[in-house]
């Protein structure tokens, strides 16, 4: 696990990010470990695009994106944010979306590293 993974980081559609970028320039979802790194919980805290490049699908391409990451680690996601949560309710059948559980605790999905 890298740095970035141990305390939680961002997906965006820029190559680098900083968080000076998070003035909203730039469309990204921004993660957290939940409990110890053993016990594979992330949220997904937050998605931001900016006003210009809205409706372009973005959110979407980033929200999928970090599911497939998150399910190829193994992670199970807490969807905190309203987008990712709605997102992933869309998209239950999706295979990038087994395994993500819902903010009040019920798994999405059939999931089997709860």
């Amino acid at each position: 696990m890298n740095e970035l993974e141990m305390l939680g980081g961002v997906f965006s559609n820029a190559l680098e990010f900083d968080s000076k970028e998070e003035d909203g320039s730039i469309a990204y979802l921004k993660y957290d470990f939940v409990g110890l790194p053993k016990s594979k919980l992330i949220s997904f805290a937050h998605t931001w695009t900016p006003e210009k490049e809205r409706g372009k699908g973005l959110a979407k391409v980033i929200t999928k994106g970090a599911l497939e990451w998150a399910k190829k680690k193994g992670y199970t996601v807490i969807p905190t944010c309203s987008y990712v949560e709605k997102f992933a309710r869309e998209n239950e059948n999706e295979e990038y979306v087994k395994g993500v559980v819902s903010f009040d605790g019920k798994v999405i999905s059939i999931q089997s590293s709860i």
